[in-house]
């Protein structure tokens, strides 16, 4: 497992945002690795650097820095190195180029709560999912505790190989319970036109492709089994047209608390969108969501 250098976690005090910085803070005393405490000070875009505003930005940012040291010693367990940023700009843009900068391995986010009590992501973590250079991890207000539970939704992609790598490494440092799930879509929707259908089950092709896509599912829970002999795996191969339910439904029945997948650009732009499924998810998901950047993903600059 290559350590990590970096984990950047963005705060604006929310309560969603202390709790994604007491899983920031966890992962990064797990991987020994620096902390990155990042808050920022979202202004118009015709705002004009003049010196009575600069000496107010910067009574501000000594103010906001003190807040977010006073909050570390509040809610952090075990305090390691931690750098603070205070930063001025869209906020979508200063974590991305932040993240640049420090090369850095990770960004945490919260999900806010909605006014119907939904956790879900708000508009700057959606755009950090979707374009940011790094792996971004959304945390939910409620979470405060080691995964019990961790999914990893594969295709077999490149992309959801990488993210089940790193959910098997998350499940082995919280001493969790790993499911690896494959769902697969069929390429015709002929539930409207069974009545045309025999009634003797699939077909031969049918289950040719089954146990293919079984045998695929089993081989990648050998390989993560052979790198952590000690993890407990289990596989879940289901078959419907809407993927992203389903993966739901196993995230409820089994109390899932981290789903990992991996996103994948679509019609050339890698750069710019994410896989339905993927996107799906993370907004409706129950639990906190990782989301894992397919190689040579690239950020709009």
């Amino acid at each position: 497992m290559n350590r990590w250098e970096s984990v950047i976690v963005g705060i604006d005090f929310s309560d969603s945002s202390k709790a994604a910085l007491r899983e920031a803070a966890r992962l990064a005393h797990w991987q020994q690795c620096r902390l990155h405490v990042a808050h920022v000070i979202s202004l118009k875009k015709d705002y004009q650097d003049t010196s009575e505003t600069s000496t107010a930005i910067s009574i501000l940012r000594d103010r906001i820095e003190q807040k977010l040291k006073t909050l570390a010693l509040e809610e952090i367990e075990f305090l390691g190195e931690i750098d603070y940023h205070i930063l001025i700009g869209h906020p979508f843009r200063e974590l991305c180029q932040l993240s640049l900068d420090l090369e850095a391995n990770l960004l945490v986010l919260g999900s806010h709560k909605t006014p119907d009590c939904h956790q879900v992501p708000g508009p700057i973590a959606t755009k950090c999912v979707r374009k940011a250079p790094v792996a971004v991890l959304l945390v939910r207000a409620t979470h405060d505790d080691p995964y019990d539970t961790v999914l990893a939704a594969i295709d077999f992609s490149a992309t959801s190989l990488k993210a089940a790598e790193m959910a098997a490494e998350i499940a082995f440092e919280n001493h969790s319970h790993l499911r690896l799930v494959h769902v697969r879509e069929p390429r015709l929707n002929l539930t409207p036109y069974s009545f045309f259908l025999p009634e003797d089950g699939p077909t031969t092709s049918e289950k040719r492709e089954h146990e293919e896509l079984e045998l695929q599912l089993n081989q990648c829970k050998d390989a993560l089994q052979s790198r952590f002999p000690d993890l407990s795996i289990t596989t879940h191969y289901l078959q419907t047209h809407k993927v992203s339910d389903a993966l739901i439904s196993v995230i409820l029945a089994h109390n899932v608390s981290l789903a990992v997948l991996g996103t994948r650009g679509r019609s050339g732009l890698r750069s710019l969108l994410i896989g339905t499924t993927a996107e799906r998810l993370i907004i409706n998901c129950p639990c906190s969501v990782l989301a894992i950047k397919p190689d040579g993903f690239q950020f709009p600059l």
